[in-house]
């Protein structure tokens, strides 16, 4: 699955739905835009039911997401603060619990 590239995408809010790898240990990158100041994300099921999902900093898009995780339990947000970067990319890797399920997002360029 390629990586969901958000880097384009127009502020000030954007909202999206980023459908996980089947298999449940393996990330899917997304691409955050410049002007991203805070992401929010949930993970659901196939199914739209609550799941527990994981976030990493660092990874290869559909490849085995790394140990240096950070779980977010079932039926929570997951919310971080976004630094400016002057060049380049910057990406998360997600990986939901039940596999096969979806990361609704939402990026704010106000922290």
């Amino acid at each position: 699955m390629a990586a969901l590239d958000l880097s384009g995408s127009p502020g000030p809010v954007k909202t999206a739905r980023a459908s996980l790898e089947a298999s449940a240990a393996n990330a899917r990158e997304v691409k955050l835009p410049k002007w991203a100041r805070k992401f929010t994300c949930v993970f659901k099921t196939s199914a739209n039911a609550d799941d527990a999902g994981k976030l990493c900093g660092t990874g290869t898009d559909a490849a085995a997401i790394g140990t240096d995780v950070f779980p977010v339990p079932s039926g929570s947000a997951l919310e971080i603060k976004v630094e400016p970067i002057a060049i380049g990319t910057r990406s998360v890797f997600l990986s939901g619990d039940a596999g096969g399920g979806y990361a609704y997002i939402i990026l704010e360029a106000k922290a």
